[in-house]
């Protein structure tokens, strides 16, 4: 079966996601995924419009794609925001710091709510 635009729109929080990347896409998710959050700051952003930045845990040992929960403050995305994020999180980064992981950039997914 395809997956439509409709289908991501029905998604709702963070189980919903879980369930869908569970069910419709044949993840091995565990059933309490792991997070680890982030600070604006660390990435090179102010944090005005972020209400929250967090990892989902790798699941698989090597892999090489992180996935990102982005929740902004409001219903508003900022574009401005999401760039800074994702290039504070670019193993491209210049003065990045030692302890914060990066990745490159085709392999960083944003998931907005």
């Amino acid at each position: 079966m395809a997956i439509t635009p409709e289908r991501i729109n029905e998604i709702e929080g963070e189980a919903g996601l879980f369930a869908f990347l569970r069910e419709e896409l044949g993840w091995n998710l565990p059933d309490e995924p792991d997070f680890f959050d982030f600070y604006p700051d660390e990435l090179g952003d102010t944090g005005e419009h972020i209400g929250r930045i967090t990892q989902l845990a790798n699941f698989e040992e090597g892999q090489p794609w992180g996935i990102f929960l982005v929740k902004f403050q409001g219903d508003r995305v900022y574009r401005s925001a999401l760039r800074k994020i994702l290039r504070g999180l670019s193993d491209t980064r210049k003065n990045r710091p030692a302890n914060l992981p990066a990745w490159s950039a085709p392999n960083l997914t944003p998931v907005l709510g």
